[in-house]
């Protein structure tokens, strides 16, 4: 009997056990496995499609920087009620993304910056009324988003190979003239050594665009000034991510009446003027608006038929401190034009393989990794293999991935972070806030 006795209390003993077990295993794994909460919706687009948002999607898939595209619902409101965020980019591709911060402009304008802080995966969405417009920067491709009409947006994942470039082909021979005249301005401004109103930590950006250029992305139903803000999120966050100390802000956006001629150098030289030569009424009020916002920089966004994505003074002395950048490389993922151009403003020069000279600074070059496939935004692609642009800078402090990766950069010759911060208090008191 103490024997019947033993097997039953044996047997009910292994039943609680195995009962507990049920009982508490899978509420640790939920906890373990909850999935993020999906930002996208993927919709059949030809069952749902108005003629214009047809029109739209078709402008988009005949644009051969399109790899794919995807018609989606986006789930706002989990940018605001939820710490994470699955991107669902596609049936086998999830990007699960914490909240990094939130920048608040007003109730219905704001950005949500979303990163992976162990692939260094991320996404800089930039909302207005529930338009999203945004670049997504992952480890395997670059996707960006944009409007479609009413509550559809469009997925678009970015072919690299079809980017265009960022200069044209006689860059280097408008560089050499531009970088002399820098040389001899930089004697005439005032030296490092003079007081400085700005401590640098801010630089800010007035940004004026052409009719034309305001055109075309309302044809594609973006708006432009959301553009232009997507441009400076994006840059900040590379700067975020590098290490590099300023901050972009931008203080106004307007619509100019100069008349682009869709040759950057002659766009950059004709719309800066800064030898008063032209002395039009744009070169007036482009003058007059940078003295009222005192703003450091000054980009133009241009249609840009030409080809090519912009063009800037490197390491630009006050009155140059201008660029020019095409409407749709300025915030495309892979490509980064807008942060590409303020870079050269503050001195930073493209990939050693691409721009050997050391004016200003020998370790002032971007950095292209071939064996990891990417490269820093001041690289261009011509490594010896294929590379995808990131969104930071050249730093030998930091790895990409972060976890184990290669070095970002070298101290000898790529450090754009270094020049970024060099150079820093410099521009910021191009026009000082402190007035």
């Amino acid at each position: 009997m103490n024997y019947s006795l033993n097997r039953f209390f044996l047997t009910l003993f292994f039943i609680l056990v195995l009962f507990l077990a049920q009982g508490s295993v899978p509420a640790q794994a939920q906890v373990q496995q909850e999935p993020f909460p999906n930002l996208f919706s993927f919709v059949a687009e030809e069952n749902l499609l108005s003629n214009e948002q047809t029109t739209r999607l078709k402008s988009y898939q005949s644009d051969p920087t399109a790899a794919a595209i995807s018609v989606v619902r986006i789930e706002v409101d989990l940018l605001r009620t939820e710490e994470r965020a699955n991107l669902n980019l596609a049936k086998n591709l999830d990007v699960p993304l914490d909240t990094i911060h939130i920048e608040e402009r007003t109730p219905q304008s704001y950005s949500w910056f979303g990163r992976n802080s162990a692939t260094e995966e991320r996404a800089i969405l930039t909302i207005q009324d529930n338009v999203i417009i945004g670049a997504i920067d992952t480890n395997r491709q670059a996707y960006e988003i944009r409007p479609l009409g009413d509550d559809l947006h469009v997925l678009i994942q970015i072919n690299e190979a079809a980017l265009p470039e960022d200069h044209p082909p006689d860059f280097q021979k408008i560089e050499n003239q531009l970088n002399q005249e820098s040389v001899l301005e930089q004697s005439q401004e005032v030296s490092e050594d003079a007081e400085r109103r700005d401590d640098g930590s801010i630089i800010t950006v007035l940004v004026a665009y052409t009719h034309t250029a305001k055109d075309q992305t309302q044809r594609n139903n973006i708006p432009i000034d959301q553009l232009v803000q997507n441009s400076v999120d994006l840059a900040n966050e590379s700067y975020g991510s590098s290490e590099i100390t300023p901050r972009l802000q931008l203080i106004h956006t307007y619509e100019t009446s100069y008349t682009e001629v869709n040759d950057l150098d002659t766009d950059l030289e004709n719309f800066a003027d800064p030898k008063n030569k032209r002395n039009t009424n744009s070169n007036r009020e482009v003058k007059r608006l940078r003295d009222q916002y005192a703003a450091d920089v000054v980009i133009l966004l241009i249609r840009g038929d030409g080809g090519f994505c912009g063009l800037a003074w490197i390491n630009a002395v006050n009155e140059k401190a201008f660029g020019v950048v095409r409407q749709d490389c300025a915030a495309r993922g892979g490509q980064y034009s807008f942060a590409h151009e303020v870079g050269h403003i503050q001195g930073a020069r493209h990939n050693i393989e691409e721009d050997p000279k050391d004016v200003p600074y020998r370790y002032g070059h971007g950095y292209c990794y071939p064996p990891g496939g990417w490269r820093t935004i001041m690289s261009y692609d011509n490594c010896g293999s294929s590379t995808s642009r990131k969104l930071f800078w050249s730093n030998p402090n930091q790895r990409y991935p972060n976890n184990g990766g290669a070095p970002r950069g070298t101290a000898t010759r790529q450090n754009n972070t270094r020049v970024l911060n060099q150079t820093a208090s410099k521009v910021a008191n191009f026009r000082s806030s402190q007035q």
